[in-house]
């Protein structure tokens, strides 16, 4: 059978995705066929070649003869799905052109079966004939049926690049852009997901960090590095992570902590290396909102917030410096320490917003609006009590004769506990 007839059967159900290249068996071009092309135009294309039959796909090159040549030993259909092709790299009949690129596995068919859990079903596929793990295994990952219209697969060992070491990184997909003077955003990577139907959804990027059955492995979800050149400066608008909310009030939560299967993190957010008059979490323009920090939902082994021991690491209520704003905070004794601002006041309110008590930056303690202080519930000091005038001949006894005190002295001593109340405000005119 001709090397077309053999290849056709395994196309019948796909249309070809890229550009076929037709050469002589040194490696020269006589004729190509643009893409997408279908079976019909792909065996046209090569038997209207009276020639060696070679196919190109990106820089992978394949040779062998117009007849008489067995590609089945190096073409494998995935028995479960029948819908993944590979050719192995380095077994496909080749010329001895030392020009011809060492072949890689090149992508294989449309869909043809569908399959099911626990394989995942892939269309076209770029995959680097692993040894151990296949793309289609990975369905199992989510419980039910999975797809993938194009996937990409690589195994990495030790030996992949050789003397790597520590260095990296190695990657399946690289996807790298440069802006040499372009006047519009240029973006490495885009993910757009558009849900067209009521009631579905969609995710714009999905990422997985994961192990098997083995420990110490460092996983780590996504990585986002901003570098900016050595000695240089970068705009103010630059930002690490953004996001927007487009068109409408949304009921979405801009970023959840969650778990599945019970999983569970050591820490939530933490941040470092935010220096210089900046913020580490800040409430820009406009927020409205019914509270900034909510934690009626969690249970706390130490405390919903845990502040430090001066007043930089306390709370600051106004935004402005030491002295001008109010701040609450604890010292390094263990002390309670409430700082008035330059107003001069620590007011007391009641949940309908009367004052009930004040002290000012004087030291004097103020009911503006009534009260009574009390010791054990029992009430030991009220409002002054007004009606008294101030008596004469008043003066002091420091010895004080009791019980053989004469009329005299008694007044005199009575005249004086009179002013003496006056004078700190229980008694009044």
């Amino acid at each position: 059978m001709s090397l077309v007839g053999q290849l056709l059967p395994l196309l019948s159900n796909a249309t070809i995705s890229g550009q076929l290249m037709v050469y002589s068996a040194d490696g020269t071009t006589v004729g190509s066929l643009l893409y997408p092309y279908s079976p019909t135009e792909f065996t046209a294309g090569i038997q209207q070649q009276n020639i060696n039959f070679l196919y190109q796909y990106g820089d992978v090159r394949r040779y062998g003869a117009s007849s008489g040549v067995n590609i089945a030993p190096f073409v494998t259909t995935a028995a479960a799905s029948n819908n993944l092709v590979t050719i192995p790299p380095g077994n496909f009949p080749e010329t001895s052109n030392p020009t011809v690129p060492t072949p890689v596995t090149v992508m294989t068919l449309g869909a043809n079966n569908p399959v099911s859990y626990p394989l995942m079903r892939v269309d076209n596929l770029f995959e680097a004939t692993p040894s151990n793990f296949r793309l289609q295994n990975e369905g199992a990952a989510w419980g039910t049926n999975s797809y993938s219209f194009f996937g990409i697969n690589k195994e990495f060992t030790n030996t992949t690049v050789p003397g790597q070491g520590a260095s990296g990184p190695l990657t399946t997909l690289f996807a790298f852009a440069s802006n040499n003077a372009a006047t519009a955003n240029v973006v490495a990577v885009i993910g757009d997901a558009v849900a067209k139907t009521a009631n579905t959804s969609v995710f714009g990027a999905n990422f997985i960090a994961r192990n098997e059955s083995v420990n110490g492995c460092t996983l780590r979800g996504i990585e986002i590095d901003v570098e900016p050149a050595a000695g240089t400066t970068i705009s103010n608008q630059s930002i690490g992570l953004i996001f927007n909310m487009f068109s409408i009030a949304s009921p979405a939560t801009v970023c959840q902590v969650g778990s599945v299967s019970n999983g569970t993190w050591a820490n939530g957010f933490i941040t470092a290396f935010i220096t210089g008059t900046h913020f580490g979490v800040q409430a820009g323009n406009p927020t409205t909102s019914v509270s900034f920090i909510d934690t009626t939902q969690g249970t706390f082994s130490s405390a919903a917030i845990k502040l430090g021991t001066t007043a930089s690491q306390g709370i600051n209520f106004g935004g402005s410096v030491f002295g001008t704003s109010p701040y609450i905070y604890g010292d390094s004794l263990g002390d309670f320490i409430v700082a008035m601002g330059s107003g001069g006041f620590v007011e007391f309110l009641d949940g309908g917003g009367t004052q009930r008590f004040t002290f000012d930056h004087l030291g004097g303690l103020n009911m503006p609006n009534g009260g009574v202080i009390k010791i054990n519930s029992v009430q030991v000091l009220a409002s002054q009590i007004t009606g008294y005038g101030t008596p004469t001949n008043a003066g002091r006894i420091s010895n004080f004769p009791g019980s053989s005190a004469t009329l005299a002295q008694c007044g005199q001593q009575i005249s004086q506990l009179i002013i003496d109340l006056k004078t700190h405000g229980l008694l009044g005119a």
